[in-house]
């Protein structure tokens, strides 16, 4: 089990909130793509969201901007998958039948984890072992629309997103 940095409230990063509207699969992707040009070696993922919002969608979409030839599927049954990219391994987790944030350490994908990039489904179940995550937001919010909000605690993520949202609108 790995140790978990102290924060003191006095050194607390104010929460960076950005939203994106999407209408359509070319605009997730799009929106992926300038996501995953920001994405740096340990980065952890935390995507939340209801039952057919998205998550696993995007993080097909994401998947394939980092460019892993790999079919990616929902770790529904399996807990996890792992994936492979130019970048290192991608490890991707579905947290919703884990029983305890700690539990994602006995999956035993550590060493891939540091090595290369993160994305749990659920994040929220696990949120609490991951302090320096993106935490990812997808709602539904028409018949093809969705709402996709980032949500940052390190200042780190506030300049990445930042960078990101100059670029482009998807």
């Amino acid at each position: 089990m790995q140790a978990l940095p102290i924060r003191s409230e006095a050194n607390a990063v104010p929460k960076f909130h950005h939203s994106y509207t999407l209408s359509n699969l070319d605009q997730l992707s799009r929106l992926a793509k300038r996501l995953a040009s920001q994405l740096r070696v340990g980065d952890t993922l935390l995507l939340d969201g209801d039952l057919g919002a998205g998550k696993t969608t995007f993080i097909k979409a994401l998947c394939q901007a980092l460019g892993s030839p790999d079919e990616v599927t929902s770790p529904t049954y399996t807990i996890a998958q792992l994936y492979t990219s130019p970048l290192g391994p991608l490890v991707h987790i579905d947290a919703y039948r884990l029983n305890n944030p700690g539990e994602v350490w006995d999956l035993g994908y550590d060493e891939q984890m540091e090595s290369g990039l993160t994305f749990i489904e659920w994040g929220h179940r696990v949120g609490e072992v991951f302090p320096d995550a993106l935490q990812l937001r997808l709602d539904i919010t028409g018949e093809n629309e969705r709402s996709l909000e980032f949500v940052a605690n390190s200042r780190e993520w506030h300049s990445r997103l930042a960078a990101m949202a100059e670029m482009a609108a998807p």
